[in-house]
Order: structure tokens, then sequence, then C-alpha cells
């Protein structure tokens, strides 16, 4: 996104995804990953069509 995602901890967050593509393939995944100043996280993913 053009600008930081924010949220607390313990409650939701709403995490944007947009995809453009003439046909939607079979397999499709996506992975959110937090990137701050500390380690690299995995935040969610999504597999599925």
């Amino acid at each position: 996104p053009d600008q930081a995602v924010l949220g607390v901890l313990g409650r939701g967050v709403i995490l944007p995804c947009q995809l453009t593509l003439k046909t939607i393939p079979q397999r499709l995944s996506v992975l959110w990953t937090f990137a701050g100043n500390s380690k690299e996280i995995h935040v969610a993913s999504f597999g599925g069509r």
C-alpha cells in the first residue's frame, strides 16, 4: 500500500490486496509479511480462489 497499515495488538486489521489479472490461475497464494525494524514476521496468508 501507499501508506503503512497500522494495527493494535489483539485486534483485527484489514490488509489491502489488489490483483489485476486477465485470467485467474488455478492456484493462487497471497502472503503478507511484517518487515519493520525487527525480524521478518509472517502475518497472514490466503490460498484459494
